[in-house]
C-alpha cells in the first residue's frame, strides 16, 4: 500500500495548477455613455439583471435615469458601487405600452423609472430586477447618465416673506428715528 502524499505537497502542486491555467478575464462593466439610453436586459424573472452593470466615469455631478420598458409591472432597485441607492416604484403589471426605447419609456407614464444624483467619481451601477411583470419571466429597461449642473437653492416663499417683513421692520424704525431727530432738532433739544 503506497502512503498518501504530504499535506504540504498538494498545497504547492494546487498553487502551481492555479498559476499555470489561463487567467479568466473578469466581467467587465458596461461603460455609460453621458446623454445616451442604454439597454439592459433581464431573463429567470426576479433577481440580478444580466451583466456586470455599467461604469460610469462622472468628470462632474450627474443625473442617472433609470426606466422599464414594453411592458408594465416590472420594478428595479439600482445599486451604486454595491450599496442601494434608490428602488423604482411598483406600477401594476401586464400592459403593453409600446415603449421600447429609452425615450419613450421614461415618457410613458405607467412604467416605473427613477432617478438619482452623483458627484464626480468613478461608479459602478448594477440593477436588480425587484418584481416582474404579471405573466413575464424576462424583460428589458433603460438607463441614461446627463450632465446635471448644481443649481442655487431657491428660497421658500415664507423664508423671502420672513426676510421682507424683516427689512420692512429696519426701514420703518430708521425712519421713525431721522423723523425724531428732525423734530427734536427743531425743537432745539439733543437726541
Amino acid at each position: 500500500m503506497r502512503a498518501p502524499p504530504p499535506r504540504r505537497s498538494l498545497f504547492c502542486i494546487a498553487t502551481l495548477l492555479a498559476l499555470a491555467s489561463p487567467a479568466r478575464p473578469l466581467a467587465a462593466q458596461l461603460p455609460l455613455a453621458p446623454a445616451t439610453w442604454s439597454l439592459f436586459e433581464w431573463f429567470l424573472g426576479v433577481g440580478p439583471v444580466e451583466g456586470s452593470g455599467f461604469l460610469l466615469d462622472a468628470t462632474e455631478r450627474m443625473r442617472v435615469r433609470v426606466t422599464d420598458a414594453g411592458a408594465t409591472g416590472d420594478a428595479y432597485d439600482v445599486f451604486v458601487n454595491g450599496v442601494f441607492r434608490v428602488g423604482t416604484p411598483t406600477v401594476p403589471g401586464g400592459t403593453l405600452t409600446g415603449a421600447f426605447d429609452g425615450a419613450a419609456a421614461w415618457a410613458e407614464p405607467g412604467l416605473s423609472k427613477g432617478e438619482f444624483f452623483v458627484d464626480p467619481g468613478l461608479y459602478t451601477i448594477t440593477l436588480a430586477v425587484r418584481e416582474a411583470g404579471s405573466g413575464f419571466d424576462f424583460g428589458e429597461g433603460f438607463i441614461r447618465a446627463d450632465r446635471a449642473p448644481v443649481v442655487g437653492v431657491v428660497p421658500e416663499p415664507a423664508t423671502v416673506a420672513l426676510l421682507a417683513g424683516g427689512l420692512l421692520a429696519i426701514g420703518l424704525t430708521v425712519r421713525r428715528r431721522a423723523r425724531a431727530a428732525a423734530r427734536s432738532a427743531r425743537r432745539g433739544v439733543r437726541v
